[in-house]
């Protein structure tokens, strides 16, 4: 009896430390770091992270390398109908959402055609979509993210993951 308990908190705390994305390794692009430069010195020594990044990573990691997603993230104005504001958008891949294993509330994942396409389609945060449906929203409607219109094809589950709101997946 005591090692299935054993067995069962050790699973509890695996699949916590699994949402936390500890088994996650993230390489950051240092914009600020190229801007500086820029302003003293006159030229960019690097364009940023790319997909050859991303790949050349892969494969010096190797087999490691289950799922790897670039990720962009900034804030952006998003209109939908009356609603207006200021809210962080991640710009990804397909790949993003079981990489760190967020659970669809409805909807759908974009695809790979969708991303290579560039398709104006996304997915909304479960804070979003709450906030989207109080003023009719539902899955399939267009909102405006800075200049472009994007389908909304699928919304994930609100996943917190700390106190700190900056810190939660909505």
């Amino acid at each position: 009896a005591m090692l299935a308990i054993g067995a069962g908190a050790q699973e509890k705390i695996l699949a916590a430390i699994s949402l936390l994305g500890i088994r996650n390794v993230y390489v950051y692009d240092r914009a600020e770091v190229r801007e500086n430069l820029l302003k003293n010195q006159g030229e960019f020594p690097s364009r940023g992270l790319t997909y050859a990044d991303i790949r050349a990573l892969e494969s010096v990691i190797g087999k490691g390398v289950i799922e790897s997603a670039p990720v962009k993230e900034t804030n952006f104005s998003i209109l939908f109908r009356d609603l207006k504001l200021n809210h962080a958008v991640v710009a990804t891949t397909e790949k993003y959402f079981s990489a760190l294993n967020l659970a669809f509330r409805e909807g759908r994942s974009f695809t790979a055609a969708e991303v290579a396409s560039r398709s104006p389609v996304c997915v909304v945060g479960g804070g979003l979509a709450q906030r989207l449906k109080r003023h009719g929203f539902t899955l399939g409607d267009s909102i405006k993210v800075k200049d472009t219109w994007m389908g909304v094809v699928g919304s994930i589950e609100s996943k917190a993951v700390s106190s700190k709101r900056d810190d939660n997946l909505n």
